[in-house]
């Protein structure tokens, strides 16, 4: 019947969301969702959207995997 998500807005990146979740995907190897107007109406411009329906250890290792692509970009 429901979800649980974040929707954290992405703005400050030096990329859209859509090729932020591009990115993500490519470099992180986890699936986020870009904030489209079309599906999350105008206000998601610059949001992704993450599902952390999942167990612990999924959410985790995605985590650390972001955690990892964000230390090898400074």
């Amino acid at each position: 019947e429901g979800t649980f998500l974040l929707f954290p807005k992405v703005s400050a990146f030096d990329m859209d969301s859509e090729s932020l979740a591009e990115f993500i995907l490519t470099e992180a190897r986890v699936a986020v969702v870009p904030g489209a107007e079309q599906w999350f109406g105008s206000r998601a411009k610059g949001h992704l959207r993450l599902s952390i329906a999942t167990s612990r250890s999924v959410v985790d290792t995605a985590l650390e995997r972001l955690s990892s692509l964000w230390g090898q970009q400074t």
